[in-house]
């Protein structure tokens, strides 16, 4: 299923009774095609001959493979522009979004909801579009080996979390999820530079 048949025909031999003859297979490369397909490719084999009275003779043998449906592996990785940020200072965390295949992936979406910690500013996708309401960011199609990434420029807060997390998701199976969550966590170093100069006189 999900791809063309393929014909293997073998040289004509006479068998005596009890007698066996091999006929020499082909290797079959699974094509993404198949894969996206899923189901099961099967291989039919089928003898004919003809029995001591001319009378023809025929008999048949299926084997059946499963084919994995299609499945991408997204990872992401977080990095932040500041790990020891002042408080009251603005900071760039950078998410980077990658399908390492096999499969093209739809309906891509990140989850980054910011703690307590940050104030959100601003937010700049190279695809797709972030909500900072929801904290999703919604990417659609990737293809395989393709990737994306959004820039979320926040203000540290004096407290609150300050680990910040970011998962890829999308509807198909991602065979490796240990590579679908990322976090950073900056420290504040709790200073807040705020000149001022006031000077008096007579």
């Amino acid at each position: 299923e999900g791809g063309p048949a393929t014909s293997l025909s073998c040289a004509p031999t006479t068998l005596a009774p009890g007698a066996f003859a091999t006929c020499t297979g082909y290797t079959h490369t699974v094509t993404q095609i198949e894969v996206d397909a899923g189901g099961a490719l099967d291989n039919v084999a089928t003898a004919t001959a003809e029995d001591p009275l001319g009378a023809p003779v025929s008999d048949d043998d299926t084997a059946s493979i499963p084919v994995a449906g299609a499945m991408a592996d997204l990872a992401i990785a977080k990095t932040a522009s500041d790990l020891a940020p002042a408080v009251g200072a603005d900071i760039t965390f950078t998410l980077d979004v990658a399908n390492l295949g096999p499969s093209d992936a739809t309906a891509v979406t990140v989850s980054d909801v910011l703690p307590a910690g940050y104030a959100f500013v601003s937010a700049n996708a190279s695809q797709g579009s972030f909500d900072s309401g929801s904290g999703v960011w919604s990417i659609g199609a990737l293809a395989n080996g393709a990737g994306a990434s959004l820039d979320i420029v926040v203000t540290v807060l004096a407290s609150g979390s300050y680990a910040n997390t970011a998962t890829v998701s999308s509807p198909l199976p991602d065979p490796d999820p240990d590579n679908n969550t990322d976090t950073e966590t900056p420290v504040p170093d709790g200073t807040i530079s705020d000149l001022w100069v006031l000077k008096t006189g007579p």
